[in-house]
């Protein structure tokens, strides 16, 4: 099958539009991706400074870390103050509706079983787990009082201080992947906004690409016939310029060689 050529030219611009499309759609998910990744991991660096300063607190009025040895659950009291109502990770630990710990369904949560001494499940990536699961509370000596145990270096980490003194430090490992479904939810809206913008611009460059490449080969048939009736004999052929461009110098350099005819005609 033999394309015409204001087919191939709509092609064209359609692949060159595709590909520019495309490649726009690809990079705008990265940028959001990554900076919605570090927007929430802004937000869980605020809520471990309220933490911080929860833990401070309790640590002046016990006078040590024995609350947290003794009874590690206590701890959800303090994370339920730093953790949005509703989320993924007040539900892990147990919190209600109404705000006060309750008891989940299921298996304990990991509170309950002792994080400090049970490290999370290998197949869970570090990056991955909710918030409270990658918070680590550690006492003046490095000894981890809650939290897995094994810490990546690029964990965040806040000093906790009493009478101007460092008596501990709480770590956060920062979140590589979404994991909430709100997040989720949130980007994968996002994602589908994205693909249907791309969609419709794509359609619409399609269309005024058509008329785009009719212009141009109008232009060339315009051209093709005037060199038809030149070789028939017709050197009184004449053709517009239009546009100062190459095909507009091709048209000129064509009236050149009419008139140049037309006169050796006369001539002979």
């Amino acid at each position: 099958m033999k394309l015409s050529l204001t087919t191939k030219f709509f092609l064209n611009l359609l692949v060159a539009i595709g590909i520019v499309v495309i490649s726009m759609v690809v990079l705008i998910q990265y940028s959001f991706n990554r900076g919605f990744l570090n927007y929430v991991n802004t937000i869980e660096e605020k809520q471990l400074e309220t933490l911080a300063g929860s833990l401070e607190k309790a640590y002046g009025e016990t006078g040590g870390w024995d609350f947290v040895r003794d009874n590690p659950r206590i701890l959800n009291n303090f994370l339920k103050d730093s953790i949005p109502e509703g989320s993924h990770s007040q539900r892990d630990f147990g919190f209600s509706k109404s705000g006060r710990p309750g008891r989940p369904q299921g298996p304990p949560p990991p509170l309950e079983r002792g994080m400090a001494n049970r490290p999370p499940p290998h197949d869970v990536p570090e990056g991955t787990r909710p918030f409270v699961a990658r918070i680590v509370l550690m006492d003046g000596d490095g000894n981890t009082l809650f939290g897995p145990p094994d810490h990546p270096d690029h964990m965040k980490t806040i000093a906790l201080r009493y009478n101007n003194k460092t008596v501990g430090s709480l770590g956060l490992i920062p979140q590589l992947h979404l994991t909430e479904n709100l997040q989720l939810g949130f980007v994968k809206a996002q994602k589908r906004a994205f693909f249907i913008i791309a969609f419709l611009t794509a359609c619409v460059a399609a269309l005024l690409s058509l008329p785009l490449a009719r212009q141009m080969v109008k232009r060339i048939k315009t051209l093709a016939a005037g060199t038809h009736r030149l070789t028939a004999g017709h050197y009184d052929t004449r053709l517009p310029v239009g546009a100062k461009d190459e095909l507009g110098r091709l048209i000129r350099d064509f009236n050149t060689l009419a008139d140049t005819l037309e006169h050796n005609e006369k001539m002979r």
